[in-house]
């Protein structure tokens, strides 16, 4: 079956040709085998057209949004993701993050994929403050998305931020042709294997990088939970023991009192057999 992406992007390499040039060099082959064979896939994956690349890794977002060469894409998708159109100057200072694979907490909601939050007192006091968040859940987006159409600029910019299907691709660039030279764009860098294998090496790096530091952090919370666990139920056992004695200082005033009772008993049937 002939590549459907090629169709689109005709600079698109085979197989056959990114393999002989890795094959044709030491170097390239050393950095190639050093990957995982998933990780190869992959790679072949996206510089053939097989699937499309990642535009969150590192090299395709800043050569895409480069805001000196093309401050009309982020302006665009900035504006969208706000909810702000227009050119209005925005006074205030967004953080805007991009999960692709978000966390737990945002799961909570599953039909929602933007959240913003701002800073708020703990009285009341009102103050109109700069810093403010967006934060977008690419992964909620592409479940909410399956088997819908794109229908504005909005689902546009997420779709080719968050999807590498290329029927998703194709969708698009169909839909809004605009996208499609960010598109070439980055299928022209894929053009240099060298480069790109050298730029795929290093977000690899970054992702084991930052996998490292998700299970270190995860074992820290466990860990976090196990001693909030532990003291919970070092507390619960103090409250037993505390009831435990309790008990025990009942139980003994029961006693004492029984024997008082029966010793009162004792003597008041003496005093009866004494009067007959």
């Amino acid at each position: 079956m002939a590549n459907s992406l090629r169709t689109y992007f005709p600079m698109l390499q085979s197989r056959e040709e990114i393999l002989g040039k890795i094959h044709g060099s030491k170097e390239l082959e050393e950095i190639f085998h050093s990957w995982q064979e998933k990780q190869r896939e992959e790679f072949l994956d996206f510089c053939t057209g097989a699937k499309g690349v990642k535009m969150l890794y590192d090299f395709c977002i800043k050569a895409i949004l480069n805001p000196e060469i093309y401050p009309e894409r982020l302006e665009e998708l900035i504006s969208l993701l706000l909810g702000k159109k227009g050119k209005r100057k925005i006074s205030s200072v967004y953080t805007i993050v991009l999960f692709e694979k978000s966390t737990p907490e945002f799961h909570q909601f599953p039909d929602k994929y933007i959240h913003k939050f701002q800073q708020e007192s703990n009285t009341g006091l009102k103050l109109n403050l700069l810093q403010k968040f967006v934060f977008v859940a690419l992964d909620i987006y592409r479940k909410n998305q399956q088997n819908k159409n794109i229908k504005n600029r909005l689902n546009g910019w997420l779709t080719f931020l968050s999807s590498d299907a290329p029927e998703d691709i194709i969708a698009l660039i169909e839909k809004y042709p605009d996208f499609k030279p960010m598109y070439a764009q980055v299928y022209e860098i894929c053009q240099n294997i060298e480069q790109v294998m050298g730029m795929f090496s290093k977000e690899l790096y970054e992702l084991d990088r930052n996998t490292v530091r998700y299970m270190i952090d995860e074992l820290q919370e466990e860990n976090k939970r196990w001693k909030e666990q532990d003291k919970r139920n070092q507390e619960e056992i103090e409250h037993w023991k505390e009831v435990n004695c309790r008990n025990q200082e009942e139980n003994l005033y029961l006693k004492q009192e029984i024997k008082r009772l029966r010793k009162e008993l004792g003597r008041k049937t003496g005093l009866k057999r004494r009067s007959f």
